[in-house]
């Protein structure tokens, strides 16, 4: 039996989300400028914020070069300290009417959204309005 590969940005249908929230790890400014924010526009969500361990922000604070979100501006990094390491893997997108829940394994990089195996649960749910009943 082989096993299908499927980018996790394919299961983000167009128009169908305004928001989302991402938490990662590790960060690749390149890669989520030109492929997930480029992908992320392409769909209508607009509202983009990223949370990252504040560790490794840090780090990667230290390797600035000046270029970073001047590709693709529009998103919010958040670094998150925490006394050991914020490592959660999880998208939620949100819109009018329903939304989508990924969990997983990849990071914002290149190789946890790319290349290597990663794996990933998505759960759709719709957003109905409360319809209230007066006796």
């Amino acid at each position: 039996m082989a096993i299908k590969r499927n980018n996790i940005l394919s299961l983000i249908g167009n128009g169908r989300y305004h928001s989302c929230i991402l938490t990662t790890f590790s960060f690749d400014f390149y890669f989520f400028e030109l492929k997930v924010m480029k992908w992320l526009r392409s769909c209508g969500i607009r509202n983009v914020n990223v949370f990252i361990d504040g560790h490794f922000y840090s780090e990667l604070m230290q390797q600035v070069t000046g270029d970073e979100m001047k590709l693709a501006t529009g998103y919010s990094l958040y670094p998150v300290f925490e006394k050991n390491i914020f490592h959660p893997k999880i998208w939620l997108l949100l819109g009018e009417k329903e939304g989508l829940f990924l969990v997983g394994s990849g990071n914002l990089t290149n190789s946890g959204n790319g290349s290597n195996d990663e794996i990933w649960g998505a759960y759709h749910f719709d957003i109905k309005p409360q319809v209230s009943k007066t006796f």
